[in-house]
Order: structure tokens, then C-alpha cells, then sequence
């Protein structure tokens, strides 16, 4: 009995032992749990944050980017009034002194701005002196600032605010110094951006006597295309080089400011409406032939009895945009206002008909026309892609392509055949695919974004070209300036 008692008080111990530990390990463990829900709370909430001040950075940034265009957008309206009143017209500045040399430009041109409030809606070009550009990006303000004598300075600003003046989440400030054109300008380089310029694709290459690409910012993602003269920038490009042709660091070169409005006004343009062979295509939909008697007449402002249908143009208007089709008349300029243009599918062998060819019978060089494309001041419209295969010489002199947006062309074979003329872009060039042309000198005015040449391109430019009458109508940007 006694062995049986100590048996079972052993037992108790033991058990009541067992017990207390299975507490004990529980107790622990709740501590423990407590522990990792704070750390994976912690960590969800630092994760949050980080995603959330990630996505600010970007807004951000989407912002201030969005803020220097609308700034170029405010420097865009105060060139068009420039162009409109004259380079020494003193009604063409705000009459705000220019600053002094110890003086924050930044500040100065910010007090000025913010103390506008006039719309430039509805106003005409006399009246538009300093006064807010609305563009879909936010609200901008131009200011040209004039000597101690009142003589206007060839210098503009622009001051951009997103989403809007009244409640700027972003600002910025950008100068643009300027020149009067020439009588003429010439263009001596094959290729010419003002912005960056991504060159790629081995089988790209620039032919001729003046076969010469520059760009006055960097070039990037060149990989030994050919060249005959010389790759140039000025900030930044690749250390490779391919045969004799030049790579290498170049030196600042004044872009062309040529503008849809500055051809529109110019003496060629009265000269073609004056023979009936230019066309306005609005943002109505319609097409009108511009009266040759009218003066200083402004684009689609034509009586409708100078409509014609598309038989007449041989243009379709689609969504927005004007589009080319294969009857487009010959030995016209085509002006799109306001809005985009398109060439596509342009084929058709000689003889073929349409503008890929010529009437039956007649060689493909028979195509004549000069498409200019003028951008509407809120940003939308302006444009021009073209793709397919077209054979087509210049109607406008020196001039077969000019649009004050981006410029385009995707597998467009011989462009022109010796022709000798501009595609020029306000914006930037883009040029991809199977691509060949031939008398085409192509001009970037976009010193802020990157134009391309890409893909199988052939770009031969032999000479000199030499366009009257046309940088007189404009300017010549001399510096962009981002403040």
C-alpha cells in the first residue's frame, strides 16, 4: 500500500508538472504571436507609405515634366504674336523692363506672370500682350520684356502652371532667345534635332555630300549605321566611329523656327492662292480653295462657295484627322488647321494613279503637293504620319512637309527623288521602317524631347538647300533657357 501511495503522489508530481509546463509554453506563445502581427503590421504599413510617396514621385514628376511643356506652350503663343505684329513692333511686348543683371530671372518673370489675369481667348494679336495661354496640360503666361529705350528684346518667356495658375501643384520658367530670319534659309545637314536624338538600326544610314546628322543636345543607342560625313552633338554620344565619316563632339547649331502661320502669311503662299492651287483643310470637316483676292486673309475663313467636296481635294476627313487618300489632286498645298494629317497606304507603281504613282501613263514623279499641318494653341492638332510607299515632289517652294507637331513616316519608300526640300516638325522627327528618300533635309525643332531614326532607313542629301522666303516669315532660335 505504501509503495502504492508514493507511486501515485510521484504520479501527481508529474503530471502536475506536465501541466504547469503545457501553461507555460502556451503563455509564451502568446507574446510571441503578439510580436510578429505588430512586425507584419509594421511592414504592410511601410509598404503602403513606400507605394504611396512612389506614386506622389511620379505624379510629381509627371507634373513638373507636364509644367515645362505648358511653359513652352505660353513661349508658342507670344512667337505666333511676334510673327503677327513684327520683329520691331513695339506693340509686340508686355512693357515689363527687362531684368537686371544681379536680378533673379526666375523670380522676375513669376512676379509678372502671376500678376496676369486676361485670357488670350478671343484676342487679337494687338491686344495679346501678356496674357494666360490655356493648354490641356494647365494654364501658361508669355512675357516679352523690352530695353530702357521700350525697344521689345528678341527674348520671350514662358511660365507654365499645372493643373492651373490659380492652383499651381507645379511650376516652371523657360527663356527662349531668338533671331530674325534670314532672306533665306539653308539647310546643310541631312538631319538636324534640336532635342536628343536615338539613332539605331544597323542598316540606317545617311548617304550624299552633306550626309551629316547633328543634334545640339545627345545622341544615344548609335550602333555603326552608316554615315558619309559626320555624327555631331553637342552634350553627350557614343565613342564608337564607322569608317572615315566624323563622330565625334560638335558645336551648337542654330535650329529654324518655322511656323504653319509664318508659311501661311509668307509671299509664296499669296503666290499659290493667287493661281488657285492652295487648299484649306479646317476642323470643320470642310475644304475650301482660298479666294486669291482676299487680304491677309486667315486660315478657313473662305466664303462657302469656295468649298469643294473630296473629289475635288482628294482628302477624307476622319475622327479628327485629315486623311490623304489615293485621288489626292496634284499641284496643290494642302494647309490642315487645327488639326492632324495622315498619309497611308500610299502605293501604286508609276503610272499607277493616286499619289503613290501618277496618271496612267505618266511617270510617278508627276505627284505635286507640299502638306502644311498648323497646331491649334491649346496643344491638339499639328501632327503629320505618313506611312506606306509615296513618290511626291514639293508644290510649297523648299518645303514638302511642315507640321508645327511631330512629324512621323513609317516604311515610306523614296520619299522624293532628288527633290530638294524640308520636312521640318515643331515637335520631333520619328522615322522607322523601311525608309528612303532622296533631296530631303529633315529639321527637329523640339529642343526638350528625343526624335528617332530607326529601323532600314536610306536618307540621301547631296547639296545645299536653299529655302526663299521662308525663315524671313520666322524666327531663328538662338537658346532655350530652363529656368
Amino acid at each position: 500500500m505504501r509503495e502504492q501511495r508514493d507511486c501515485e503522489e510521484i504520479m501527481f508530481v508529474r503530471t502536475t508538472a506536465t501541466g504547469r509546463s503545457v501553461g507555460s509554453e502556451r503563455g509564451a506563445a502568446l507574446p510571441f504571436a503578439l510580436l510578429v502581427a505588430i512586425l507584419l503590421g509594421t511592414l504592410a504599413t511601410l509598404l503602403v507609405a513606400n507605394a504611396v510617396m512612389e506614386n506622389r514621385a511620379s505624379v510629381d514628376s509627371e507634373r513638373h515634366e507636364g509644367a515645362l511643356h505648358v511653359a513652352e506652350a505660353g513661349v508658342e503663343a507670344g512667337v505666333s504674336q511676334v510673327l503677327a505684329l513684327g520683329m520691331e513692333n513695339s506693340q509686340a511686348t508686355t512693357g515689363h523692363p527687362a531684368p537686371a543683371d544681379d536680378e533673379d530671372e526666375r523670380a522676375w518673370a513669376l512676379a509678372i506672370a502671376d500678376a496676369v489675369d486676361d485670357a488670350c481667348a478671343d484676342l487679337g494679336a494687338v491686344e495679346m500682350e501678356s496674357c494666360v495661354v490655356e493648354t490641356a496640360q494647365g494654364e501658361a503666361v508669355f512675357i516679352r520684356p523690352q530695353d530702357e529705350t521700350g525697344r521689345p528684346l528678341p527674348t520671350l518667356y514662358g511660365v507654365g502652371y499645372v493643373p492651373s495658375k490659380e492652383n499651381p501643384a507645379n511650376t516652371r520658367v523657360v527663356r527662349l532667345d531668338f533671331g530674325a530670319g534670314d532672306d533665306s534659309w539653308m539647310a546643310n545637314h541631312a538631319f538636324l534635332s534640336a532635342g536628343d536624338l536615338r539613332f539605331s538600326g544597323a542598316a540606317s544610314e545617311v548617304l550624299g555630300d552633306n550626309g551629316s546628322v547633328h543634334t545640339n543636345k545627345s545622341v544615344r543607342n548609335y550602333v555603326y549605321s552608316t554615315i558619309s560625313q559626320s555624327l555631331t552633338w553637342v552634350t553627350a554620344g557614343p565613342s564608337a566611329s564607322d569608317g572615315s565619316a566624323y563622330i565625334g563632339k560638335g558645336e551648337y547649331t542654330s535650329v529654324p523656327h518655322i511656323t504653319a502661320r509664318g508659311l501661311y502669311t509668307s509671299q509664296s503662299a499669296a503666290e499659290l492662292r493667287e493661281k488657285e492651287e492652295w487648299v484649306d483643310l479646317c476642323a470643320d470637316g470642310f475644304a475650301y480653295l482660298a479666294d486669291p483676292e482676299v487680304e491677309n486673309p486667315q486660315p478657313c475663313e473662305w466664303h462657302p462657295n469656295r468649298r469643294l467636296d473630296s473629289g475635288e481635294h482628294g482628302w477624307q476627313y476622319n475622327g479628327g484627322e485629315w486623311r490623304v487618300t489615293r485621288d489626292v489632286v496634284s499641284e496643290r498645298v494642302y494647309y490642315v488647321h487645327h488639326r492632324d494629317a495622315r498619309i497611308a497606304g500610299m502605293g501604286g507603281p508609276p503610272g499607277g494613279g493616286g499619289p503613290g504613282g501618277g496618271p496612267p501613263g505618266e511617270s510617278a514623279t508627276s505627284n505635286q503637293f507640299s502638306i502644311i499641318v498648323e497646331q491649334h494653341p491649346d496643344g491638339h492638332g499639328g501632327s503629320f504620319r505618313g506611312q506606306g510607299n509615296a513618290v511626291v515632289e514639293p508644290h510649297f517652294p523648299g518645303i514638302y512637309i511642315l507640321a508645327d507637331g511631330d512629324v512621323t513616316l513609317r516604311g515610306t519608300k523614296e520619299a522624293t527623288r532628288g527633290n530638294e526640300s524640308l520636312i521640318g516638325a515643331g515637335g520631333i522627327v520619328d522615322l522607322s521602317g523601311n525608309y528612303s528618300s532622296d533631296g530631303i533635309a529633315y529639321v527637329a525643332m523640339d529642343a526638350t524631347r528625343e526624335s528617332r531614326l530607326g529601323g532600314n532607313n536610306s536618307i540621301t542629301f547631296n547639296g545645299d538647300l536653299d529655302i526663299a522666303d521662308v525663315a524671313g516669315d520666322a524666327l531663328r532660335v538662338e537658346r532655350w533657357h530652363d529656368l
